[in-house]
């Protein structure tokens, strides 16, 4: 036995030609699903805007190591400034000038159309189904009271009235245009534009909280490049005007919200220049009077040169010393404003250098989660699990900022001592002048350090002022959204596309199963081989032709094929068998199941005989599901059935001459009972009638598989052939072998043999 085995190119298009129709059929599915994906799905849009951040120190005019500067710096890398983007704060602003929460969409089913034309009744059908959103050119508006994020379905009955559906409720009713519709659920009034051309609308108004967390999933914001200070702002809608307004308003509320906190940053340095000036005035304004006033007491006191240094360098001493004591104060107020959250939006970046990016980002973080948790506790309890993530958050940092504000007013304390050091070693020289000098050195150190702090702040509170009042956005606009009609998505070529390929995939995968899991068939068997282990006779190898669908008695039509000349060794092996050495010889043809060839073997087999002068009947003895007046011109409407019911003689039942020397009886009406027919006396009794008449009675017999009647008419046999097709027949064709040969003289023919 030649059994291949494994899979090659031969077993593969074997499969495929097997199940050719069943693949056809997923791949025709399978694309027509993916059409009508791609159909029904709606067109998203893609708009987007690009915006540069520069540096807000170089901007704000900014001074390295200015104490008043850094106090009230508000400066942000780029990851927050994306994270304010995406905020619900800068969002509202945006959604002030565009319409997000009103959605109409339309199911695109005309209500009149052209019902004659069969191309448009067949687009009907399909549109029924297809939604798209409408924006600005919708034929009503609904005046919402309550029921936020429920569908309404609208469908238009005439210029006046409309039927209201909501599905969620169960709710069904005729309502007309323009006037209030309420229930305990929902509340709304809608106002009839224009005569609506669709018969299905869906209206849907969108709460506050709704619009903002689809927006912030849509929304997408990153760097057009990881060394690059420019943001690529992106939101995917299924109306690209709106995402084009929307994507341009929020570049503009970021805009000015950007400049409104600067502007807010300027204020509070002038306000804080402006507290430490009316101190300072009114020191300064002390010191003057009381030095004046010694000077007129005492007169002109001439100090030397050594004393006016040291009095100089007491008072340069004392003026660092007072800068480092605001600095803590301003460290300690920072402190105090970071533990008790209060005038989150004031809290400012005091006492730390500019470029101290750690603290700043810090300050930045906290502020954004301060102000995301508060936009949630509008809407959730402190106990909802994004809530308590933005609180675990803010208590993190929180600690932090303390801890880096304490580890900077450490540092500060020290440079306070070193100072303080220094000063009472130079005050102790003091202590060496003349009393006179001494007094007056003290009361014009005084003066110096007071004059010299007024008009530091004067010169700040000067600067801060310019600032504020030409102050700009360190955002610039590269390029504003401009509206792109083309969608992103669906690909819809790309889909149907990849449904054809997948489509081929499963119907592939769908032969290989059956393939696999169908009863196996077995290709390639030797005559010797069935020989050697059944221990039965092979009569004959049937060679392949490709003429028998046009032409079933091939043995009469060519004569020199080598299917013909299978038949006529086929003819010569019968003389041998014992069992046909007799005058008049009965042979069944018999196969496990439907396909194998038996019809066809039992065909060119009556033929072949009729050929070399031999008196032939060929007998149709499937009584249930015969198919042999689609083979050859006969008349099938009566036969043997009608016989065996005593319906007819024996003479109307033979058909003469279907072939040189052959006759034939058909299997004649169908019957429900044909083992009773075939185990009647009367079939019995025409067998007998028969043999009278014809040397050969060739029986058809239906499959082993489907019925016991085969078995019924190997009885009456002389010799039962049972017919095996290479590559055809199942296993279990041959193991019914086994048992054929002790029930009955069996031997076997194999069928479409291809001899190459």
């Amino acid at each position: 036995m030649s059994k291949k085995e494994g899979l090659n190119f031969q077993e593969f298009f074997r499969t495929i030609y097997k199940f050719k129709f069943s693949i056809l059929f997923i791949i025709i599915f399978v694309t027509l699903l993916a059409f009508l994906y791609q159909y029904y799905k709606k067109d998203i849009y893609l708009e987007k805007a690009i915006i540069e951040i520069s540096d807000s120190t170089a901007s704000d005019g900014v001074k390295n190591g200015d104490i008043l500067n850094s106090a009230t710096l508000s400066q942000s890398n780029i990851k927050t400034e994306m994270e304010v983007l995406k905020s619900k704060s800068v969002n509202k602003l945006a959604l002030k000038d565009v319409d997000f929460f009103h959605r109409y969409s339309v199911y695109l089913e005309p209500i009149e159309s052209d019902r004659s034309n069969l191309f448009s009744n067949i687009k009907n059908i399909f549109s029924k189904y297809k939604q798209i959103d409408i924006y600005n050119n919708t034929p009503f508006v609904i005046d919402l009271k309550r029921g936020y994020n429920i569908p309404f379905i609208i469908k238009p009955i005439d210029k006046d009235r409309f039927l209201l559906e909501v599905k969620s409720l169960g709710y069904k009713r005729i309502h007309k245009y323009n006037k209030i519709i309420s229930n305990s659920d929902f509340e709304f009034k809608l106002i009839k534009v224009k005569d609506p051309k669709y018969k299905k609308y869906v209206v849907v108004v969108k709460d506050l909280e709704a619009v903002l967390e689809e927006l912030q999933s849509k929304l997408k914001i990153k760097r057009t490049d990881m060394t690059s200070n420019s943001l690529l702002i992106e939101l995917e809608d299924t109306i690209p005007q709106r995402a084009q307004a929307y994507v341009n308003k929020l570049v503009k509320a970021y805009l000015e919200q950007n400049i409104k906190l600067r502007t807010k940053n300027a204020a509070k340095k002038l306000d804080f220049i402006n507290q430490q000036l009316a101190q300072i005035s009114k020191k300064l304004k002390s010191s003057t009077k009381d030095l004046e006033k010694f000077r007129a007491s005492e007169n002109a006191i001439n100090l030397t040169a050594d004393s006016n240094n040291l009095i100089k360098k007491v008072s340069d001493i004392e003026s660092k010393l007072e800068q480092l004591k605001m600095q803590r104060d301003i460290l300690l107020t920072l402190k105090n404003e970071v533990r008790s959250e209060k005038g989150i939006d004031k809290i400012a970046i005091f006492g730390f250098n500019q470029n101290d990016n750690t603290i700043i980002n810090m300050i930045e973080k906290l502020r954004s989660a301060i102000v995301e948790r508060a936009a949630l506790l509008e809407s959730y309890t402190i106990y909802h699990p994004e809530v308590k993530k933005y609180t675990r958050e803010i208590n993190q940092l929180k600690k932090s900022i303390t801890d880096y504000i304490n580890v900077s007013i450490k540092v500060t304390n020290q440079k306070i001592e070193k100072l303080n050091q220094l000063l009472n070693s130079s005050r102790l020289e003091l202590t060496q002048l003349p009393k006179k000098e001494q007094q007056y050195g003290n009361l014009k150190r005084k003066y110096l350090i007071n004059e010299k702090l007024y008009n530091y702040l004067l010169e700040k509170k000067a600067e801060v002022s310019i600032i504020k009042e030409s102050v700009f956005s360190n955002v610039r606009v590269i390029d504003y959204a401009s509206l792109d009609l083309n969608p992103i998505k669906p690909k819809r070529k790309m889909i149907i596309l990849m449904g054809f390929i997948l489509g081929i995939i499963l119907g592939i995968l769908q032969a290989f199963v059956r393939s696999l899991f169908a009863p196996k068939t077995i290709e390639g068997v030797s005559p010797k081989y069935i020989e050697d282990k059944y221990k039965v006779k092979v009569l004959a190898s049937i060679a392949h032709s490709p003429n028998l669908k046009s032409n079933i008695l091939e043995v009469n039509s060519n004569i020199n094929s080598k299917f013909t000349e299978s038949f006529r060794v086929l003819r010569a092996e019968l003389k041998y068998i014992k069992s046909l050495q007799k005058r008049n010889k009965i042979i069944t043809i018999s196969s496990h199941r439907e396909g194998e060839g038996k019809t066809t073997i039992a065909l060119n087999l009556a033929s072949i005989l009729g050929l070399g002068g031999k008196k032939v009947l060929f007998l149709d003895a499937d009584l249930r599901e015969s198919t042999i007046e689609t083979k050859v011109p006969i008349n099938k409407n009566i036969g043997l059935t009608n016989y065996l019911k005593g319906e007819t003689g024996l003479i109307n039942i033979i058909q003469t001459e279907i072939a040189k020397g052959v006759d034939m009886i058909t299997s004649g009406t169908k019957t429900n009972t044909p083992s009773e027919l075939l185990e009647s006396g009367r079939f019995d009794e025409l067998l007998e009638e028969l043999k009278k008449l014809y040397e050969y009675i060739i029986i058809d017999t239906p499959a082993f598989i489907k019925y016991v009647d085969a078995k019924e008419l190997i009885y009456h046999s002389d010799l039962n052939i049972y017919v095996i097709r290479d590559g055809y027949s199942y296993v279990e064709s041959y193991e019914l072998l086994e048992a054929l040969k002790e029930f009955h003289e069996t031997n076997v023919v194999l069928n479409d043999i291809d001899f190459k």
